[in-house]
């Protein structure tokens, strides 16, 4: 599974519409924060996502790279383990694995 990130960020593809009037040129992206966010987008081939990133590229401009991400939704207790970190600090969760 392969997901879009913005460059240099921590932010991923959630929508692309190539066809929004509302926004000039025509076209529009949509991105979210989080490397788990179950918002953005997953494309299941590195080939369908960099044709993703070029139409990306083309309606806004922005340099994106395709980042290969583990299906964890498959695996029960990994998405719960991710999930559980998503909510609390690194460091919160240090101290309640010591104890």
């Amino acid at each position: 599974m392969y997901k879009i990130r913005l460059g240099g960020t921590n932010e991923f593809v959630s929508k692309i519409d190539p066809l929004a009037a509302h926004c000039y040129p025509i076209g529009e992206v949509t991105f979210v924060e989080g490397w788990n966010n179950p918002e953005a987008l997953s494309w299941s081939t590195k080939t369908s996502a960099e044709r993703a990133t070029s139409q990306i590229f083309d309606i806004e401009g922005f340099h994106c790279t395709v980042e290969k991400v583990a299906d964890t939704s498959s695996v029960p207790e990994l998405q719960k383990l991710f999930d559980d970190l998503s909510q609390v600090s690194f460091a919160n969760y240090a101290k309640t694995m010591r104890n």
